[in-house]
């Protein structure tokens, strides 16, 4: 019973020395990766790109902001003129009236912009509270530039 699970054939002393071999070479390469400075490289990289990625969101994030969140004047412009026009009269004390009238060109405006929403406040049609009539207008993806929501 002195006899262990030991096997004495070749093919066993060389699956041994392979893996030993494997074993070795696996160390060798770690150290001379870590003592080369190829992880501080990595890590450095790493942090160098994911700036570069946050640079870039930020320079798109402000030409959305300059150019097609606050390029909206004809929308306002718009809006403005069924208030301070005769042909806006007609609303006046109608407020569900005008709030219909408006809508598509507030809807426009949402598109246009790509926001996620726009608030049509109506002046001077408030009840004695101090509240103003208004509408909140959603658009879930303003990725999607149709009217239609095709």
């Amino acid at each position: 019973m002195d006899r262990k699970f030991r096997s004495k054939s070749i093919a066993f002393k060389l699956s041994i020395a392979f893996v030993v071999l494997l074993v070795l070479q696996s160390v060798l390469l770690v150290s001379f990766m870590v003592a080369g400075g190829v992880m501080e490289q990595a890590e450095a990289n790493q942090y160098r790109i994911f700036a570069e990625k946050v640079k870039g969101r930020r320079n798109n994030l402000e030409n959305q902001m300059k150019n097609v969140w606050t390029n909206f004047s004809h929308h306002t412009d718009t809006i403005s003129r069924y208030f301070d026009s005769p042909d806006g009269l007609e609303y006046r004390g109608q407020p569900d009236r005008l709030l219909e009238a408006l809508a598509p060109e507030v809807l426009d405006a949402l598109y246009d912009t790509k926001t996620t929403g726009v608030f049509l406040i109506l002046p001077d049609e408030g009840e004695t509270d101090g509240s103003l009539t208004a509408l909140y207008f959603r658009n879930n993806n303003p990725d999607r530039n149709s009217s239609q929501n095709e």
